[in-house]
C-alpha cells in the first residue's frame, strides 16, 4: 500500500510539472527542464502546432522526457533500488560525528573501521594543488544497517555515504560474472578478495563545463584515484582487468586466457 501511495504521488507530482513547469515543492523531483513545460511553451514553427492544442515541438519534447522519466522513477520505486546517499552526520550508539571532524574523533566515537582505504599519493601533482591526502574509511554494521562510506581530506571528514545494506559474511562464491560496474572497492574485496595483480595511479581528469566558460580559458580539472586490477579465475575462464575510479568499479573487461596456481 506504501509502495502504490508513493508511486501515486510521483505521478501526481509529474503531471502538475507538465503544467507548471516547476518542480513541487519538496517532491524531490527537479528536472532541470525549465519553464518551458506546458501548453503554449516553445516558439511555433508553423504547421508543426496543431491549432487549438497549444502545444509546440518544444512541449512534445518536455512530456516524451517527462514520460520517460516518469518510467524510470516508478521503475526504481518498484524495485526497491535507492542510489547512495550523501549526509554530513554518522550515528555512533548515542553519539554522532559530523564533517570537519579528526579521523581521532571519528575513531574514539564510532571505533576502528571494517576497511580502511588510503588513496594513493602523487607527488608529482603536489605543486598544482590537487594531490590532497585522502582516505576513505567503510564501517560494516551488519545486514540491518547500510553501510557508511567516510572519506577523509587532509585528517579531516569531508562526505559520509552509503552504499546500500551491510552483510555479516558473503556467500563465498565469485566468478568472472559477479564483478558489475558501480560496485565499490570494498564490496569487490569483501566478494572476490585481493586481485592477482594492481597497480593505481592519480591523474588529473578534465570535466564538462559550459561552452561560454570554455571561450574564456576555463577548463577545470580533478584529481582522480585509478586503480587497475586483474581477477585469474583460472585456466578455463579469461582474466577479468577491472578498473576503479575513486573507490568504485568503473570498467570491467576480459582479458587473456587465465592461467592454474599450484
Amino acid at each position: 500500500m506504501r509502495e502504490r501511495s508513493a508511486k501515486k504521488k510521483l505521478v501526481q507530482s509529474l503531471r502538475r510539472r507538465t503544467t507548471s513547469g516547476t518542480a513541487e515543492p519538496g517532491s524531490g523531483f527537479g528536472l532541470g527542464l525549465g519553464h518551458g513545460c506546458g501548453p503554449g511553451s516553445g516558439p511555433s514553427r508553423g504547421p508543426s502546432r496543431r491549432a487549438g492544442s497549444g502545444w509546440g515541438r518544444s512541449g512534445v519534447s518536455c512530456l516524451l522526457a517527462l514520460g520517460l522519466m516518469a518510467a524510470f522513477a516508478i521503475s526504481l520505486l518498484g524495485s526497491g533500488v535507492s542510489p547512495a546517499r550523501a549526509d554530513d552526520t554518522l550515528r555512533c550508539g548515542s553519539r554522532l560525528v559530523s564533517v570537519d571532524a579528526l579521523t581521532a574523533q571519528v575513531a574514539a566515537t564510532c571505533g576502528e573501521p571494517t576497511y580502511r582505504d588510503r588513496w594513493y599519493y602523487n607527488p608529482a601533482l603536489a605543486d598544482s594543488g590537487y594531490a590532497p591526502d585522502i582516505e576513505v574509511w567503510t564501517y560494516n554494521f551488519g545486514s540491518s544497517r547500510l553501510l557508511q562510506v567516510l572519506k577523509f581530506r587532509n585528517d579531516r571528514l569531508v562526505d559520509v555515504q552509503t552504499d546500500g545494506y551491510g552483510f555479516s559474511d558473503t556467500d563465498g562464491h565469485c566468478g568472472p560474472s559477479a564483478i558489475v560496474v558501480g560496485m565499490s572497492k570494498y564490496r569487490l574485496l569483501a566478494q572476490c578478495g585481493e586481485p592477482a595483480s594492481k597497480r593505481a595511479e592519480q591523474v588529473l581528469q578534465g570535466f564538462a563545463v559550459p561552452r561560454d566558460a570554455r571561450q574564456y580559458g576555463y577548463n577545470p580539472v580533478r584529481p582522480v584515484y585509478l586503480e587497475h586490477w586483474v581477477y585469474n579465475f583460472g585456466s578455463s575462464s579469461l582474466l577479468r582487468d577491472v578498473t576503479l575510479q575513486n573507490g568504485r568499479v568503473s570498467d570491467v573487461d576480459s582479458g587473456t586466457r587465465g592461467f592454474d596456481t599450484p
